[in-house]
Parts: structure tokens; C-alpha cells; sequence
């Protein structure tokens, strides 16, 4: 049997080729970006933590007082952040649109500065809040 029209030996190897190390490096990414998220949910309440000076400010105890409690420290975060990441989704989604004005750059940073704002005041917040309730080893707190 021969081959494809259009298609040569190389071109079916390089195209197949090609389809596996994009999905190899998608799921590189992925697995990246979870690893990042875990590792920074179980670290949240450390720089509140370090912020205060507490006694028990060490890896050992952060992951001693978060365990068990990632989705608790994850869903806080999404929570309270869900809102602001609405309005950056909607400033960005609008952006994307054809035909803005050409002062629309200047508006689109006059709302994305101001949203990241807040949000890292929320963010940070919510870490100190959550280092309240649950750091009882970095407090120095006997459990």
C-alpha cells in the first residue's frame, strides 16, 4: 500500500512527533501548576507567620498546622478572591474586543492597577486570618 496523497514519510513522522511533545509539555505544565498550588497553599500561612515574629515560624510546623486542611486554605483564597478575578476576567475579555477606542489601554490599566491591588491585599488578608485560626504550632500553642 503506499502512502497518503500529500503526505511523505517524514511529514506523518514529524506531524505525529510533534502532537506527542505538545501534549507531553501540557501535561508537564499541569503537573507543574499543581505542584506550585499545593506547595503555596501549605505555605500560606507562613509569611503571616514570619511577618509576627512567632516562635514556631519553620517549615516543620507549617506543614504540621496544614495538614489536612489544604481544600479549607484553597477554597478561603478562591472565596474571597473569586470576585476580583471576575472583574480582571471581564476587563481582560473586553480588551480582547475589536474596534476599542485607542484610549482603552489607558482605561484597562486605570482598572486591571487597582484590581491587583486588592487582590493582594485580600490575598495577604486572608493568609493572616488564616494563620490566626489554624497556626497553633507556629504560635507556639501546644496542640
Amino acid at each position: 500500500m503506499g502512502e497518503p496523497p500529500g503526505i511523505g514519510k517524514q511529514g506523518w513522522t514529524t506531524r505525529h512527533s510533534t502532537s506527542a511533545a505538545t501534549s507531553a509539555d501540557f501535561t508537564g505544565r499541569i503537573a507543574t501548576a499543581i505542584v506550585v498550588v499545593v506547595v503555596l497553599v501549605r505555605l500560606a500561612i507562613l509569611f503571616p507567620a514570619i511577618a509576627v515574629d512567632a516562635p514556631g515560624a519553620s517549615l516543620r510546623h507549617v506543614m504540621a498546622d496544614t495538614k489536612g486542611r489544604s481544600w479549607l486554605i484553597l477554597k478561603s483564597f478562591f472565596i474571597v478572591l473569586l470576585p476580583v478575578l471576575a472583574g480582571l476576567l471581564a476587563v481582560g475579555l473586553i480588551g480582547d474586543l475589536d474596534d476599542l477606542p485607542s484610549w482603552w489601554s489607558a482605561a484597562r490599566i486605570a482598572f486591571d492597577s487597582p484590581l491587583e491591588l486588592l487582590a493582594t491585599v485580600l490575598a495577604a488578608a486572608t493568609a493572616s486570618r488564616l494563620y490566626g485560626w489554624i497556626g497553633h504550632q507556629m504560635k507556639g500553642v501546644p496542640v
